[in-house]
């Protein structure tokens, strides 16, 4: 169960990080 819980959070933050990246990556192109 902990483990199950673990592998949430850690695919949470990977998608939260990948989106900031995106982000920051169309930020810097539209400047």
């Amino acid at each position: 169960m902990i483990k199950y819980l673990i592998d949430i959070v850690i695919l949470l933050i990977w998608k939260v990080y990948n989106s900031a990246n995106h982000l920051e990556s169309v930020v810097h192109d539209n400047n």
